[in-house]
């Protein structure tokens, strides 16, 4: 799971261009599920990492 190869080195100190040099992403990306995760809170932590509900049917 990206999202979590994602979090947990930035745990250990590693900046977010470290983070996506190793996992070969965009350091955009890494920025997002950082924000996202951090945003909720402890209460929020579980959900954070899990994909948005959206409304209406899939295209």
């Amino acid at each position: 799971m990206v999202r979590a190869r994602i979090i947990a080195p930035s745990w250990d100190g590693l900046r977010v261009a470290g983070i996506a040099t190793e996992l070969g992403c965009h350091a955009k990306t890494v920025r997002w599920w950082l924000h996202r995760f951090n945003m909720p809170g402890v209460e929020g932590r579980k959900t954070g990492l899990q994909p948005a509900v959206r409304a209406g049917s899939p295209r």
